[in-house]
């Protein structure tokens, strides 16, 4: 085992558990490098509302647990290593932790000893991958070319920061935000001592009361004060959430707020354009709807340039749809962009020094998702990946790399 893969490796024992919306670069990384084999990935969509599905999901997540311990038996695994892959996996079927939050996705990542659990707001397809690497590419979504944006609503009654994608939106828990100015400031703040007027943004409703500028006495200054304060108190709840991420935050708040809020806070990536009006009675469903508005051009154009970018090259050796060739491109770090296929696999071998490669029709024992192995490599050379359905690759092709030269 060399340095770095030793550095993962005890990283990946002090790593602390997965929670909610925490899957970062630092993660991707560790998992990438680290674990002793055998290593069992395992994906499942969940459910956030209460009833007998949810109920049903830690079942699910046992019966995944044994395809793995089959799949593995099947490879040639001895008991013992099968067993201590999956012991602590086993442990999170009770795990109050997992099951109480409420996400789209649940990832699982096992070794030896060691366990590793992501709640996730992306709809993940069901699947098992065992082998000798942490199988990621599903994760990637999350980090890399992905559409995971964050949505702050801030109301005269509520603070609600939701996680979401094209196709999923779930709460982000905030720990010691206030609920409400109230809170914030105490008791003095009385609702009529401000100017308050009835909100006419959409979603708003006919009574729905606003923040407006100006305090009992014409004391504006003092009541901006407290409502600065206020949003201080919030944007430092959002900024521990959201620590160490990237996505985009789109806000959701009436013009005032807005402005307050964008002077107050820390977050880098909070976008200029919110959504206007006073938000209270917006569903997170709708808060996601009106943010996708927001959001989409700033997910699909670095998309479209690699996809153009691949197509102005068409026809020369700066770009390629063979996977073998990617992935020799890949380890010798001339990989500028990739596009993989979410939801496939591609199973073989690759020899890292001969750079021969085997693609096999079934997987056969000693194989790796060839698709994830690309996109692994291309990303330690700071090559971007795009983790998309395959009707999004250029060609319909499960890969499609440009080189950089």
């Amino acid at each position: 085992m060399t340095f770095m893969e030793n550095h993962a490796r005890n990283a990946l024992f002090d790593m602390p558990g997965g929670m909610p919306v925490n899957f970062s670069r630092d993660d991707l990384e560790i998992l990438a490098n680290a674990a002793e084999p055998p290593c069992v990935s395992i994906f499942l969509p969940t459910h956030r509302s209460a009833g007998r599905e949810v109920r049903q999901d830690p079942i699910r997540l046992k019966n995944l647990i044994a395809d793995a311990e089959a799949e593995l038996t099947r490879l040639g695994w001895k008991r013992a290593a099968v067993d201590r892959c999956l012991e602590e996996a086993r442990g999170l079927l009770d795990d109050d932790e997992v099951w109480g939050h409420r996400e789209d996705g649940l990832a699982v990542l096992a070794a030896p000893q060691v366990v590793r659990w992501y709640r996730v707001p992306l709809v993940l397809e069901e699947r098992v991958v065992v082998g000798e690497r942490f199988h990621l590419k599903p994760l990637l979504p999350l980090l890399y070319g992905n559409d995971l944006f964050y949505v702050l609503a801030i109301s005269q009654k509520s603070v609600r920061l939701f996680a979401a994608t094209h196709d999923a939106v779930s709460a982000v828990q905030l720990e010691n935000v206030p609920k409400n100015v109230v809170d914030a400031v105490g008791r003095d703040w009385e609702e009529d001592s401000i100017q308050l007027h009835t909100g006419a943004g959409t979603g708003a409703g006919p009574r729905s009361m606003v923040f407006h500028g100006q305090g009992k006495g014409g004391d504006d200054d003092s009541r901006k004060r407290e409502i600065t304060r206020f949003l201080e108190m919030v944007d430092a709840g959002v900024c521990r959430a959201l620590a160490g991420r990237q996505a985009p935050l789109v806000l959701a708040a009436v013009d005032y707020v807005a402005g307050i809020y964008r002077q107050a806070t820390r977050y880098r990536n909070l976008l200029p354009t919110a959504i206007e009006g006073s938000p209270e009675l917006l569903s997170g469903e709708q808060l996601r709807d009106r943010a996708l508005e927001i959001v989409d051009p700033l997910f699909t154009a670095p998309r479209n340039r690699a996809r153009d970018r691949f197509n102005d090259l068409r026809g020369t050796d700066r770009v390629t749809s063979e996977l073998a060739t990617a992935l020799r491109a890949a380890l010798d770090g001339r990989v500028e962009s990739v596009f993989v296929a979410l939801g496939e696999e591609r199973w073989g071998r690759i020899d890292v020094d001969s750079r021969r490669t085997e693609i096999h029709d079934q997987r056969q024992p000693g194989d790796e998702d060839l698709l994830d192995r690309l996109a692994m490599e291309t990303l330690k050379t700071a090559g971007a990946v795009y983790a998309v359905a395959r009707s999004e690759i250029p060609g319909e092709a499960v890969a499609a790399a440009v080189m950089r030269y």
